[in-house]
Parts: structure tokens; C-alpha cells; sequence
């Protein structure tokens, strides 16, 4: 299984990624105005709708995702 994160212009492949009945989690590292960050996410999937938290070295925030057909 593969995925990819797409923030603004920045697409990234997810690593580490764990799909276990409805929870998902996955790892990305980005550049932004480079810096160089990790991001670690934790959610459950509905349908079509990921939900859950990506948590940083400076916190967490809430995430929503769609899937793209």
C-alpha cells in the first residue's frame, strides 16, 4: 500500500504506513521554506473521509482528508 500527502505544492510519499480494520497511521517528512520537518498521523477512515491528528515537535492538529477518484 502507498499513499501520498499533498500540503499547497508539496507532494510527499507517506512511509510507515499502518491501515488496521478502520485506524490508519503514517510518517512524512517535508521541506517547507527549507526546513526539513516530520509529521506523524493517527486517524480512523469513514467512507470516503480520513480523519484524525498529525503530531509534530511542536504540537498536534486536527486533520481531515478526502479521497481523491
Amino acid at each position: 500500500m502507498t499513499g501520498t500527502y499533498t500540503m499547497r505544492d508539496n507532494e510527499v510519499p507517506v512511509t510507515d504506513l499502518k491501515v488496521n480494520g478502520n485506524q490508519v497511521s503514517f510518517k512524512i517528512e517535508m521541506t517547507f521554506n527549507d526546513r526539513q520537518f516530520s509529521m506523524d498521523f493517527k486517524g480512523r477512515i469513514e467512507s470516503d473521509t480520513l480523519t484524525g491528528e498529525f503530531t509534530t515537535a511542536r504540537g498536534t492538529r486536527e486533520a481531515v482528508g478526502k479521497r481523491v477518484q
